[in-house]
């Protein structure tokens, strides 16, 4: 049986369109259907992953299926998938689903009910396609969630379907009173107001975003900034020479510290992507000699050895094998 038939859906068919008021399942993740019945599948109705639906609201829905399966609502829930018939989403829908981590939905969605998101304080994971002008409710979604956010954003264009992945800082607002005056003062820390606030008229400015690395390089930790810096490069749609520089310099400037970051996420791909540009900018007169690279590519498999990282490990030492980049040991201890 797979995951899409695993699940059955309490709906309504209203105006030639499908409101699904619940969601059953045997997983923690929901996949709607574009359509139900031959028609296409465009609400979700309020409350209706939420523990706190009333069930009254369910009398007389109908059911995909008869077959027992379980509620999916409140902490079962942990990844949604909107395809891109859904239109609209109901007040207070994901309400106290506290294990909600990923989200994944379509620019067809414009409109998130009033507290959709209200007792959702595990979201870090969006996924976004963009199919037409590029007006999206990413932003309304961020603003709503202050926590640092992963964007995985795909966007058509000219026929091909391009992709970035984007990370949104966290930020928090902070009142202190003067008390005197008798005002609150309010100070905003950390750099994600400033990448939420790249967009206009609902469309994502990657110019902007890209203008906001100067804040978060003093105002993130150095995780951040370096996952800020590996995603631009590694998928760097709308990215501009300048700005590209920028975060080249970034990587280069702090090789070590960089490369260790890469090592430990025990991630194969970034790590090849970041062994390649390192030693491609060596090898064409770069940032870093071909010594430093070695030194460097010796102390990554340093690292992945101290981890037990041995897919790393095996990939790092053949890399040096058949390259001539053995040198002696670097420590990460600085």
């Amino acid at each position: 049986m797979t995951e899409i038939m695993a699940q059955k859906y309490a709906y309504e068919i209203i105006s030639g369109s499908v409101t699904i008021w619940r969601c059953f399942s045997r997983t923690d993740r929901a996949e709607i259907p574009r359509e139900i019945d031959g028609y296409p599948v465009k609400k979700i109705a309020p409350y209706a992953f939420s523990d706190h639906m009333n069930p009254v609201n369910l009398l007389g829905k109908c059911l995909t299926s008869q077959e027992d399966i379980p509620v999916l609502s409140g902490n079962q829930l942990r990844e949604v998938v909107f395809p891109d018939t859904v239109e609209q989403v109901g007040r207070y829908c994901f309400y106290n689903c506290e294990n909600l981590k990923r989200i994944s939905f379509t620019d067809t969605l414009h409109d998130w009910g009033s507290g959709a998101f209200t007792g959702c304080h595990r979201v870090d994971e969006l996924e976004v396609f963009v199919y037409g002008d590029g007006k999206t409710t990413l932003r309304d979604i961020m603003t709503e969630m202050t926590d640092m956010m992963t964007v995985e954003y795909h966007q058509l264009k000219d026929g091909k379907m391009e992709y970035a992945k984007l990370v949104f800082p966290e930020y928090y607002e902070e009142g202190v009173e003067n008390t005197p005056a008798r005002l609150i003062n309010l100070t905003i820390h950390g750099s994600g107001m400033r990448y939420r606030n790249c967009f206009h008229q609902r469309v994502l400015s990657f110019p902007q975003y890209d203008a906001c690395f100067q804040y978060a390089g003093f105002q993130e930790t150095f995780h951040i900034v370096a996952a800020l810096t590996e995603y631009r490069l590694r998928y760097p749609m709308e990215l501009i020479d300048a700005a590209k520089e920028k975060y080249e310099s970034f990587l280069y400037e702090n090789a070590l510290p960089f490369s260790k970051y890469i090592v430990e996420k025990q991630d194969v791909h970034s790590l090849t992507w970041f062994v390649d540009k390192l030693n491609n900018q060596a090898d064409n007169g770069g940032y870093l000699s071909k010594e430093d690279a070695a030194e460097v590519l010796a102390a990554m498999t340093e690292q992945a050895s101290l981890l037990g990282y041995q897919e790393g490990l095996s990939y790092l030492m053949d890399y040096q094998y058949r390259h001539g980049r053995k040198k002696k040991k670097m420590s990460f201890d600085l």
